[in-house]
């Protein structure tokens, strides 16, 4: 079960560095890598069930301000690539 998890960690790990047009695809990656990272929780931590609710209430967190993100970027400049973001104030 642990290879599982450590399979989906290391596809979405390549696939965060070689698909960096979108902040959606990004975000997707992202997600798919706390995936991997709760399969090898699951078989790590089998008994204690607080790990679990905690990590799956950070992971619902970080995607849902990671979409904020999102809506308020598109809502703003109205793209959502990476390449036109300007992080300079």
């Amino acid at each position: 079960m642990s290879t599982y998890g450590l399979f989906t960690f290391f596809i979405s790990l390549v696939s965060f560095f070689s698909f960096r047009q979108n902040v959606l695809s990004l975000l997707l990656t992202l997600e798919l890598m706390m995936a991997g990272v709760f399969m090898m929780f699951i078989h790590v931590f089998l008994i204690n069930m607080s790990v679990f609710i905690l990590f799956l209430v950070t992971v619902v967190c970080e995607a849902s301000m990671g979409l904020m993100l999102l809506i308020l970027m598109i809502y703003f400049s109205t793209v959502d690539y990476i390449n036109v973001i300007d992080l300079t104030m």
